[in-house]
């Protein structure tokens, strides 16, 4: 039997015993995608003081500035099922640019930062 699942649930009604063979949709790069959250926590812990977007940037979190970044750049998901690696590398990258200039820092000296978290 070949079932299907969908955000984590089984579709199917059928009870679910034995071995799963599971098959990659897409292959991405776990550690990049822990990196894109550190860079968003990062940023979020280091935003200047009052700063202000559409939204009050005081005390963001990473989950809102993800969001945030997500909508600037036309982005749905960074999940594994809806994003290639090519298209998340790419997105990776403009979100990098995007939190410098919030920063007001380097590309370099975020990620010299970025490396203490791994």
């Amino acid at each position: 039997m070949i079932v299907e699942f969908k955000n984590g649930v089984p579709q199917t009604n059928e009870p679910l015993n034995g071995f799963f063979e599971l098959k990659k949709k897409q292959k991405r790069n776990g550690s990049h995608l822990r990196k894109y959250w550190a860079l968003m926590n990062l940023t979020a812990s280091n935003l200047p003081e009052g700063m202000t977007y559409t939204v009050d940037l005081s005390n963001c979190k990473p989950e809102l500035l993800h969001e945030i970044i997500k909508t600037i750049q036309g982005v749905e998901s960074v999940s594994f099922g809806k994003m290639s690696q090519e298209k998340f590398d790419e997105h990776y990258s403009d979100t990098l640019d995007h939190c410098c200039k919030l920063l007001g820092t380097s590309p370099e000296t975020v990620i010299n930062e970025l490396t203490s978290y791994f």
